[in-house]
């Protein structure tokens, strides 16, 4: 019976003291909250902030420490090994990434450079995300909420929900945005910025060249208006033509060395018919047997 009683008092402590911790740790994250606040009030009203504008700051914040309750994720993160940090974002975010046309297909290794230089992004209702008329920068993934593409004169041309992507053309061409996007209410985004695009590029070339050939076939097609075009192949689609094409002249050819043989005796020969096409005709003199009499096969 003794030993019983010390067990559960044992127990009891244990479960006390867990208590406790979490209570401290919750009143450490208000506190830091509150403080955060209230500096936060003091410099809207140093710079004589709108009522407006502040009550729109306060939500962000608001949300933000409820969404988080004092934990950041990047902060939980960043004392792992890279080798670790690279297999969470991987694990957090490849599926948004692998939605992108553009991104498709390509290796692991390219994915996994892009999701770690990822950067978190919250707005709340109505907030302009982009802006017609200003330069792009910045490619978006939307992971909570809806967003509103709307023209420049304010009509409403999509609605997008979590896990659209938007603004990817931003990352090759310099060029302004063509419409806004407003967020319908409170939404949670990752953005892609295009330093951090173009770092990855420069360390996967052969990436960078299906992008940009997919990026060139989208500006052609967005361009051109009501004018049919073909339609775009993913980096996806290209790398399977040419393991498809590679297969056929596998079947048709055999090895690679008799395909290259044999288009070099083609070559050849096209070659020798135009040179025969530029030069007069010379007849071609009979052959002669042993026994015949050259006079006698002319006057023939």
């Amino acid at each position: 019976a003794l030993i019983m009683l010390i067990c559960g008092l044992i127990t009891y402590v244990s479960i006390v003291g867990n208590l406790v911790s979490l209570i401290n740790q919750i009143d450490s994250s208000s506190s830091a909250y509150n403080q955060k606040r209230d500096q936060l009030a003091m410099y809207m009203n140093s710079r004589n902030f709108p009522p407006k504008l502040r009550h729109r700051i306060n939500r962000y914040f608001h949300y933000l420490h409820e969404k988080n309750k004092g934990i950041d994720d990047a902060t939980m993160i960043e004392d792992l090994p890279p080798y670790l940090r690279k297999e969470v974002a991987l694990f957090l975010n490849r599926n948004i990434i692998v939605k992108v046309p553009m991104f498709r297909g390509l290796s692991i290794t390219f994915i996994t450079a892009l999701v770690i230089r990822l950067k978190p992004l919250l707005c709340l209702e109505d907030d302009y995300i982009i802006r017609d008329g200003e330069v792009g920068n910045e490619m978006y993934f939307l992971l909570k909420g809806h967003v509103q593409v709307i023209d420049p004169e304010g009509g409403i041309i999509a609605s997008l929900p979590a896990g659209s992507f938007f603004g990817e053309m931003a990352l090759v061409y310099n060029e302004k945005r063509n419409a806004s996007v407003r967020s319908s209410n409170t939404c949670e985004l990752l953005v892609l910025t295009r330093r951090a695009f173009e770092e990855v590029m420069q360390q996967f070339p052969d990436e960078a060249t299906v992008i940009t050939q997919y990026a060139r076939e989208r500006y052609k097609e967005t361009n051109m208006g009501q004018q049919k075009v073909k339609p775009m192949k993913t980096p996806e689609d290209m790398r399977k033509e040419r393991m498809r094409r590679s297969s056929i002249d596998q079947m048709i050819w055999g090895s690679e060395e008799q395909a290259e043989g044999f288009e070099s005796i083609l070559a050849l020969q096209e070659a020798s018919k135009q040179g025969s096409e530029n030069t007069a005709v010379t007849p071609i003199a009979p052959v002669l047997q042993d026994d015949e009499d050259p006079v006698a096969i002319g006057e023939a």
